[in-house]
């Protein structure tokens, strides 16, 4: 991630906040009007990123709400930069690779098992395997990951 030196960076500074979505909320940073304009925004919706984000490496996808677009920030960028809610960010954001996927290895032996899933796999959207990757990803015990992997492939299997 962010390593490609050529890629324009977009800097800019913006406070942690919290974005109330109904019964959820996230801790986010909304993202100044210049830098919605110089990632085109509104034409590239969801548009991935990747960068620093007060030092930290970042990626994720500009999402809007009616009047700003937003990054979420994970509890691990909030830790390891020691940021709270109010706290000023310096942010560099670039624009990511839409396709890619992180797919985690033990995944990858599945879907490389399996002719007829894997052909189901590669015909998903990049955000529907980031999705399925990032449930199999997350999972921290090993009983879990074995689980959620067992229902990402029944959901291919089934799409």
């Amino acid at each position: 991630m962010f390593a490609n030196k050529m890629k324009k960076r977009h800097r800019f500074s913006a406070n942690v906040a919290i974005h109330d979505f109904g019964r959820m909320k996230y801790t986010v940073v909304y993202l100044p009007k210049r830098i919605e304009k110089e990632l085109r925004l509104l034409e590239m919706p969801r548009l991935r990123v990747e960068g620093l984000i007060h030092g930290e490496p970042f990626s994720g996808a500009c999402q809007p709400t009616g009047k700003a677009w937003y990054l979420i920030l994970s509890k691990r960028i909030l830790k390891e930069a020691g940021l709270n809610v109010g706290d000023k960010v310096e942010g560099q954001l670039s624009i990511a690779d839409q396709e890619a996927v992180d797919i985690p290895e033990d995944l990858q032996l599945e879907l490389d098992r399996n002719s007829n899933i894997r052909k189901k796999w590669d015909a998903l959207s990049a955000g529907k395997k980031r999705g399925l990757a990032y449930r199999v990803a997350s999972a921290k015990r090993l009983e879990t990951r074995e689980q959620r992997i067992f229902e990402v492939l029944e959901v291919i299997s089934d799409s």
